[in-house]
């Protein structure tokens, strides 16, 4: 029953049919080996979609376009009790100030710095 043999105390007077523990050793290694090689095959096909679809989601990937004066609105990461219907982002527009040389990341004035998710705004947002 469920791969297992139903013990009862008849058994303590009659020999046991009970495979050996080799069988089990070598069930065990066998069923390692085909899990391992189930993993390296998924693994193989996974990689195989990513490099399929790389250009297509490459193509629409877009760098955030801004430059100093942009207002911009920060997104917020945490948020303090129930949030599932919460806004996303912050209500006050930030300015931005500068940009740090080299990196997509910029400084914005308002009551704190804040350096990512980002999203331009415009006049009918705020």
């Amino acid at each position: 029953m469920f791969g297992r043999e139903p013990r009862v105390p008849l058994d303590a007077f009659l020999p046991s049919l009970a495979c050996p523990v080799e069988v089990h050793r070598s069930y065990v290694r066998h069923f390692q080996e085909r899990m391992n090689w189930v993993f390296e095959q998924a693994c193989q096909h996974q990689n195989h979609k990513i490099e399929r679809m790389k250009p297509y989601m490459s193509r629409r990937a877009t760098a955030s376009r801004l430059v100093v004066g942009d207002h911009v609105l920060v997104h917020v990461l945490k948020f303090d009790g129930r949030h599932k219907l919460a806004n996303r982002w912050e209500s006050k527009p930030y300015v931005v100030v500068s940009q740090l040389e080299g990196l997509p990341f910029f400084a914005f004035v308002w009551q704190r710095t804040a350096l990512h998710c980002i999203a331009p705004c415009t006049e009918t947002t705020f």
